[in-house]
């Protein structure tokens, strides 16, 4: 009789080579004008100029349609940032200024950012005590009172006598004065309607008199 035993020995070896891969992309997208402030791209909405953005260290410019695109992005992850300085006047972001993105090999990634005016309209309702027909140190603001637009916002003064509509669009608008809200000792100077234009980027400024009835 006899036994017979087989014994294996194995080794593996394993060394850093220093080399990684990393996947290669694209990213592409828009800057443009967030008409109704929802954070989607829309149609309608066109694209801005001449705003710059960096991806990692390269530095990108939109185009005229506010298109921007980059190709051979190395990396898992990139960082795509705009540059809030190259913004138009009156402008400003409606979200993050730094967005970072996963880089799939091959594949094309879309960052967009939204941009929104800052146009509104804005007005003290006060107490002509020295009857020139502007807010001076004398005059007083009176609070409570009511302004409307024709799209039905409304703005009522704070204790300063001062208003505010904000994130107005563009355009021709009327500015009301609801008399029923001004106190009854009191009787506006100036017309209780304003029709006015209103541009990008502009806060136009209406303010309105009052006189005390004795």
């Amino acid at each position: 009789a006899r036994t017979e035993v087989e014994v294996r020995f194995g080794g593996r070896i394993c060394w850093d080579t220093g080399i990684s891969w990393n996947p290669v992309g694209s990213i592409e997208g828009m800057v443009y004008n967030d008409l109704n402030d929802d954070g989607i791209k829309q149609e309608s909405e066109p694209g801005l100029e001449n705003i710059k953005l960096f991806i990692g260290e390269e530095e990108i410019i939109t185009d005229r349609d506010g298109w921007y695109d980059l190709s051979g992005v190395r990396g898992r992850k990139a960082i795509v940032r705009i540059d809030l300085s190259s913004l138009p006047q009156g402008f400003v972001l409606n979200g993050p200024q730094l967005r970072e993105v996963k880089i799939r090999q091959g594949k094309v990634v879309r960052v967009d950012f939204g941009l929104i005016s800052r146009s509104e309209i804005f007005g003290i309702v006060f107490e002509d005590v020295d009857k020139d027909g502007e807010f001076g140190i004398s005059d007083i603001g009176i609070a409570g009172v009511k302004l409307s637009l024709e799209d039905s916002s409304v703005a009522i003064t704070d204790r300063k006598g001062q208003y505010y509509f904000r994130k107005v669009a563009v355009g021709d608008h009327t500015i009301r004065l609801e008399i029923d809200s001004v106190p009854l000792d009191y009787l506006p100077v100036v017309p209780i309607t304003k029709k006015i234009t209103l541009f990008e980027g502009v806060t136009y400024i209406h303010s309105i008199p009052l006189k005390r009835v004795k």
